[in-house]
């Protein structure tokens, strides 16, 4: 299951996202990007609701969200280095946050060339 992967108790789909009119997303959220999940070969954006988390780390999430969703856009945009340094100032925002420490790993193969592309993959099921 996706959510044990990127270890967060909520995600929903980007498709679910847009269904949402925005006026009417009374809850907070942030976007963690494109991802492969396991045994699909087609991309999906998730989102990782933030509410159910215990409140300091929902407001450290909310702190480094701006950063972190900048980070996710540089990735899918291939700018690798840029998205590794943003994942890490993320980590040293908030050290709990384990999307942020898998992006930077993530990240950092592609700057070193070990894979290539440039969505997030999720091997297990």
């Amino acid at each position: 299951m996706l959510t044990k992967q990127v270890k967060t108790g909520m995600l929903v789909s980007a498709d679910l996202m847009q269904e949402i009119p925005e006026d009417k997303r009374d809850f907070d959220f942030r976007y963690l990007g494109l991802v492969n999940p396991a045994g699909s070969r087609e991309s999906i954006g998730i989102f990782e609701i933030l509410d159910i988390l215990p409140d300091d780390t929902r407001k450290k999430r909310l702190e480094t969200r701006d950063m972190f969703e900048s980070a996710i856009r540089n990735f899918h945009t291939e700018k690798y280095k840029t998205a590794l340094v943003r994942f890490m100032n993320v980590i040293k925002m908030d050290k709990t946050d384990y999307n942020a420490k898998y992006n930077y790993l993530e990240t950092k193969a592609r700057v070193e060339g070990k894979d290539k592309r440039n969505v997030f993959s999720f091997n297990k099921k």
